[in-house]
């Protein structure tokens, strides 16, 4: 699928959209799917309908290619998959660096690139206690997985970091700004 981003242009673009849980990556992909054309998998949604007797999607033995392999034969004109912040690398496994692998062979092969939604913590904080109806216990502990774990892990093959700290998830004009500086 070809998608139209400002000035006009037409891009085939296979996008891989990370950050932590509240900082709007469901909005801002659902919002390049429906401005953009670009399909939206939400990686969660999609690991946990998977068959299990496949361990290829499972956190502890995750294989991103064999996992994403029918996603992506079925859409080798262009996507949008959104990850959040622990479900590639994470505290609990001794594979991160095996994972960051695979993300770079994926965008070496595939053409993907990979946009880091990162912000301010306060900021993170108040949209995930607003949008996600939960209590602010559940924040801490995911939060600091994504700074010491997420981020640096991510950091090390995302194609540009976008800052969310000022953005507002109900202004639809700044969450377009968003996007259109997600596709670059």
């Amino acid at each position: 699928m070809l998608c139209t981003v400002p000035g006009g242009r037409t891009l085939q673009r296979r996008l891989f959209i990370v950050g932590p849980c509240g900082i709007g990556k469901t909005t801002l992909s659902s919002l390049i799917e429906s401005r953009f054309g670009l399909p939206h998998l939400d990686f969660d949604q999609y690991r946990r309908a998977a068959p299990a007797d496949s361990p290829a999607c499972t956190l502890s033995r995750l294989d991103l290619p064999l996992c994403l392999a029918p996603f992506l034969a079925g859409h080798q004109d262009g996507y949008v998959i959104d990850f959040g912040g622990d479900t590639v690398f994470r505290r609990t496994v001794q594979d991160n660096d095996r994972r960051l692998q695979q993300i770079r062979q994926l965008k070496h092969e595939q053409g993907i690139e990979v946009a880091l939604l990162d912000g301010n913590e306060d900021a993170v904080r108040s949209r995930f206690l607003s949008c996600k109806s939960r209590g602010p216990e559940e924040f801490d502990g995911p939060w600091k997985d994504w700074s010491e774990i997420g981020r640096p892990w991510w950091g090390q093959c995302a194609d540009r970091v976008v800052d969310t700290t000022g953005a507002r998830l109900e202004d639809e004009t700044g969450m377009i700004a968003l996007a259109e500086t997600i596709l670059g």
